[in-house]
């Protein structure tokens, strides 16, 4: 299997709202709410090669994907290709790149190998070693937009999708990464997990009826406002299932305070994605959206922030270019 022509796959980020659900009391594990935005973008580039080539920024993870949808597959060899990441979102920041990566990789392998086919979201997750939680980031590789993850079942190897929303176009998010803090992930994140106790039921229930009944109806009918109040407090409540390794709601006590500060400035809509430490801040449109960055960098010195204005991304992951394999 040799490349003929280049092509990349290019795909947005993900933002994670929140779990719901873990413990032996609960018949699906995990679920939650996130949903993808189109920057900060992750781009992979496929070109021809004599043989197979991962180069760059995070070749080791890429090569180690590559082997484990050629295991998955059945293939004989890897296909003949050079992968390199051009364009990435930081690390362990809140953006789910570890699965955008890993489906990107697959993706772009299937791609090359026109002889296996078309590859389903869960199969693409299980190829690429992904979905161990959350399915969020793999539903939102393939679809984009609001997705609502109703977890995984005991037979389930990927979360199912409950509900998925096309996000208002004008919405904007502007996205705050504090530097050199980075979240929590691989065996820390697994270390965390074992140490926590089981979300209560109740909890979980009230968790889901936000995400149900409030955040999603706010996104299909456009209503800004009820959602901006939603996912604060979902958000908020989701946080607090994972105080005893947090100490409270946000990873750290300067999230808490950004949250606060943010706040204040007018945002309604804030929180953390995933561990952090990316905190998010959602306006109803652009001119908003700029008026909170300055104000928020006029209270701080701006070198120890990362500030970035995204928007939402309601489709998936893009191929450019065509794979001729």
């Amino acid at each position: 299997m040799k490349l003929d022509s280049s092509f990349a796959i290019q795909c947005g980020s993900r933002l994670h709202f929140g779990l719901w659900a873990w413990g032996p009391v609960h018949p699906r594990q995990f679920g939650g709410v996130g949903m993808m935005i189109d920057k900060p973008r992750l781009t992979l580039r496929f070109s021809p090669a004599e043989q197979f080539v991962a180069a760059g920024p995070l070749a080791d993870r890429i090569a180690t994907v590559a082997k484990s949808c050629a295991a998955r597959w059945k293939l004989d060899t890897l296909p003949a290709c050079r992968i390199e990441l051009t364009e990435q979102p930081p690390q362990h920041a809140g953006f789910g790149v570890g699965t955008q990566l890993g489906l990107a990789v697959a993706r772009g392998i299937a791609e090359c190998c026109v002889v296996i086919g078309e590859k389903s979201p869960d199969e693409l997750s299980l190829a690429a070693g992904r979905g161990l939680r959350s399915a969020v980031g793999t539903h939102g590789f393939v679809l984009g937009g609001l997705l609502v993850d109703a977890g995984k079942s005991p037979s389930d190897e990927v979360g199912t999708l409950a509900k998925r929303v096309e996000v208002p176009s004008e919405w904007r998010v502007l996205l705050i990464t504090p530097q050199n803090s980075p979240g929590m992930a691989g065996e820390a994140e697994r270390a965390a997990f074992a140490k926590l106790p089981p979300v209560p039921l109740g909890t979980t229930k009230q968790l889901q009826q936000i995400a149900f009944d409030q955040l999603a109806p706010a996104v299909e009918n456009g209503d800004f406002d009820r959602f901006a109040a939603a996912i604060y407090e979902y958000g908020h409540l989701a946080g607090l299932c994972f105080a005893a390794v947090q100490g409270g709601a946000y990873s750290t006590r300067e999230t808490a305070a950004l949250v606060t500060q943010l706040r204040e400035l007018g945002a309604t809509g804030v929180g953390q994605s995933s561990w952090g430490p990316t905190v998010f801040a959602f306006a109803p449109n652009k001119v908003e959206a700029i008026r909170l960055r300055d104000a928020l960098l006029a209270k701080s010195t701006g070198d120890e922030l990362s500030v970035l204005i995204a928007g939402p991304m309601n489709e998936g992951a893009k191929l450019v270019g065509e794979a001729v394999g």
